[in-house]
């Protein structure tokens, strides 16, 4: 993948995770991990966006349903600290329980993204983004 995005101008990108089982995503970031340890040629690996399993089951487009979960915090931290911290975005549904205090938490860990695909109004998201 890096190799082909060169081509095309980009210069580097975070490979994104879907939302599948625990191990999947374990064995996700260490393949990641492995190609930053190990550069190949092409584009640089910034790090990776985490896009599941924390989003909206009604939200969820090609995700697969029965892994969305609400944000767990304890679970991201594992899944950060195992990975040696390459998880640089991490998308989270704040209408979910459980958004507001993963929020908080997160600020030096990961950046949060609200996806733009969530029918949040501004009011509901202000306090989150200020967090």
């Amino acid at each position: 993948m890096a190799a082909h995005l060169v081509t095309k101008g980009v210069t580097s990108f975070c490979p994104t995770t879907m939302t599948v089982s625990h191990e999947e995503i374990e064995d996700a970031l260490a393949s990641v991990k492995a190609c930053m340890d190990d550069r190949p040629f092409g584009a640089a690996i910034m790090g990776v966006n985490m896009e599941g399993p924390y989003i909206s089951i009604n939200k969820k487009g090609a995700q697969k349903g029965e892994y969305v979960k609400n944000p767990d915090w304890e679970e991201f931290k594992r899944f950060y600290d195992g990975c040696g911290g390459i998880i640089k975005l991490v998308d989270i549904a704040p209408e979910c329980e459980g958004a507001d205090e993963f929020i908080k938490k997160r600020a030096n860990f990961a950046l949060f993204r609200l996806p733009i695909r969530m029918p949040i109004m501004i009011k509901q998201s202000m306090p989150l983004i200020s967090a």
